[in-house]
């Protein structure tokens, strides 16, 4: 069995995460497994950095803004409409590089990734991030969780 057939308005289950939030839009238990569906909006200099997936292939659509990206050591930019495939294994990361706020689409699968942003994230109320301490953040507990799910976090090149 393939999972509940869902209809999903609005936002379902969203996380603030660093200078932006993802929205859950359809996780691993609602598909079977198969895949996660996540809406990703990034404030301006939001975005996500250097990363690998073991375990899942990632697609990406750009819908709302522009992105950018490096993929495999070579830099992108995604403008609305424009879609990516990442196969696991391959390095990526993603950067709201302008001064206006964007949405995007992404895609794993198989599925599960999502529990790194429900452990990991806070949940969001209203429209307002949270003010962080990034002295606070537990960076160890972030790792270990996105070890869970086969992602790794590398360094930023300089």
């Amino acid at each position: 069995m393939a999972g509940d057939i869902s209809v999903v308005q609005g936002e379902r289950e969203a996380y603030w995460m660093g200078n932006g939030f993802i929205d859950i839009k359809l996780g691993a238990d609602r598909t079977g497994g198969a895949f996660t569906l996540i809406e990703i909006v990034n404030l301006p200099g939001g975005g996500i950095g250097p990363h690998v997936h073991a375990r899942d292939d990632e697609t990406v659509m750009q819908v709302v803004g522009t992105l950018s990206g490096v993929i495999d050591g070579v830099d992108h930019v995604l403008h609305p409409g424009d879609v990516v495939f990442v196969p696991r294994g391959i390095v990526h990361s993603f950067t709201n590089n302008s001064s206006d706020t964007t949405r995007t689409f992404a895609i794993t699968s198989p599925g599960g990734a999502e529990s790194l942003v429900r452990e990991t994230g806070i949940p969001k109320h209203g429209d307002t991030p949270p003010v962080l301490d990034p002295a606070a953040v537990d960076w160890a507990a972030i790792a270990a969780s996105a070890a869970k799910v086969g992602f790794t976090f590398l360094p930023e090149e300089s």
